[in-house]
């Protein structure tokens, strides 16, 4: 990590690309790659192919104008064995693939496995899919220090990203413990510089972007999943993402009093476990992001909007002040909520770094739609939470305010309809007996002088008893049928 960083620090300097961040530190992004070819603008998501090279693949300038060959296979076999046929059949391959799913799991960025290389020196060429990669893995001894004192890896920036990793450092990458964490996290860090993230320094948290090795961690923690969201934009930014009311990410059908929360694995702590995943951003004033969910009645839906994020402190420099970060402030969120294409109800007031909140009594059952988007130019993470109160009458399936024969016709219209559930009375996805047996319930109790209505198959059942029963009995149903 230190050396090449320290050459690419003094090039990004001196082309004036680094200047002092809100947060992060971001200095360029793919514009091209083997899957999209062009990628767009910043915040965008890409696909990018990863592979492995073979040993004896020409890596140019490991040093400067001096190529190297690599070993990185026969390196990998001899920490963690080798065998099969195929580099993805081999112990390794899973701790190369899980630094690079790690990125996909928490920005707009999908990696893909690219299974051939053409033995094109490394360092060189872009990638070209079924040829060669993206950003190919290649290893060698990039310096005959142990890691501590010279440099455990380097990467390229973009639109190349390659990375080389110093195979003489054998008993720092061959260590297993924490499932590997020192090979995984020098490679994570590396992806990161690979996708255009530089270093920098903090004195208050641990950053995976920070040069010097570390072990207290697990993969990229907020500044850096914010730095590649920035870059990237968020998960659901890809397979054409939610930035309008048409590609809205379906919430589904919500159920009633129980909080539905998305973005709940950021909060104010900077240290990210290895298992959270649910990371969602504003990442510039131009981006929004929408949500549809469904509601089976007349409801209020209660949504609260929060900015969150870490208050720590960094610097880009390797010497001078510190800036104080505050993620929870980094832009100011708006909240809005639509039926069809209509908004209905919006909340922006509450100013940088402050909640958002709307309660709204929903007319009908149907499907609606929630927007997010803010004032910000950097990445603002975000927790969503909504909740839907039901403020419906029992068996008032038609929502005029009573529970009458009317409310029985729409139960017999819609009966088995798992499409319609007006009449779904208890929810459970289907119009049925059950919800017949509810509204009879709430009917009776409503105190109406008209007999209780009843579906057909009910009236067959009592007329089979009073057929068996003979003449022991002479009471029968009675009232309209179906």
């Amino acid at each position: 990590m230190p050396k090449l960083s320290l050459r690419l620090l003094t090039v990004l300097f001196s082309l004036g690309l680094l200047e002092s961040a809100a947060a992060y530190n971001n200095n360029d992004r793919w514009l091209f790659t083997a899957t999209d070819g062009l990628t767009g603008s910043t915040g965008e998501p890409i696909t990018l192919t990863w592979g492995i090279v073979g040993d004896g693949t020409m890596i140019a300038n490991v040093q400067p104008g001096i190529n190297q060959p690599s070993n990185l296979i026969a390196s990998l076999d001899a920490w963690y064995g080798g065998g099969g046929a195929s580099f993805s059949e081999r112990p390794w391959f899973s701790l190369l693939q899980s630094s690079f799913d790690r990125w996909s799991e928490t920005s707009g960025v999908r990696f893909v496995y690219e299974p051939n290389d053409d033995g094109a020196t490394h360092s060189v060429l872009q990638g070209q899919l079924g040829v060669r990669a993206d950003i190919r893995l290649a290893g060698t001894m990039i310096d005959a220090s142990d890691f501590t004192l010279g440099t455990a890896a380097y990467a390229l920036q973009p639109d190349n990203g390659d990375i080389v990793l110093d195979t003489i450092d054998a008993g720092y990458f061959g260590n297993p413990a924490g499932v590997s964490v020192r090979l995984r996290n020098t490679l994570t860090h590396e992806i990161g510089h690979a996708l255009g993230l530089g270093h920098l320094n903090s004195t208050s948290s641990i950053i995976l972007m920070e040069p010097q090795p570390t072990t207290d961690v697990d993969g990229p923690q907020q500044d850096d999943i914010r730095g590649a969201q920035f870059l990237y934009g968020d998960p659901l930014e890809k397979d054409g993402g939610n930035d309008s009311l048409a590609t809205a990410t379906p919430l589904g059908l919500l159920p009633f009093d129980t909080p539905i929360s998305v973005g709940q694995d950021a909060d104010s702590s900077q240290t990210v476990l290895p298992t959270e995943v649910d990371f969602l951003s504003i990442h510039n004033s131009s981006d929004n992001d929408f949500y549809r969910f469904t509601t089976t009645r007349s409801s209020e839906v209660q949504l609260t909007l929060t900015p969150v994020g870490a208050f720590y402190n960094q610097r880009i420099a390797s010497s001078g002040p510190f800036t104080a970060i505050n993620a929870a402030q980094a832009g100011d969120l708006s909240l809005a909520l639509y039926s069809g294409d209509q908004q209905i109800a919006e909340s922006s007031a509450g100013g940088l770094g402050q909640a958002e909140a709307i309660t709204f009594a929903l007319p009908s059952a149907g499907d609606y739609t929630i927007q997010l988007s803010g004032v910000t130019t950097t990445t603002q993470l975000y927790r969503l939470d909504v909740t839907l109160i039901d403020t419906s009458v029992e068996g008032d399936f038609n929502n005029d305010g009573f529970v009458d024969v009317a409310d029985y016709t729409v139960w017999r219209d819609t009966l088995d309809s798992t499409a319609d559930l007006r009449a779904d009375a208890d929810i459970d996805g289907i119009v049925d007996q059950d919800d017949y047996f509810r509204w009879a319930i709430a009917f009776f109790l409503a105190g109406s002088s008209v007999a209780v209505p009843e579906p057909a198959s009910l009236l067959i059942a009592c007329v089979s008893l009073t057929f068996m029963a003979g003449k022991r009995s002479r009471h029968g149903c009675r009232g309209p049928h179906s």
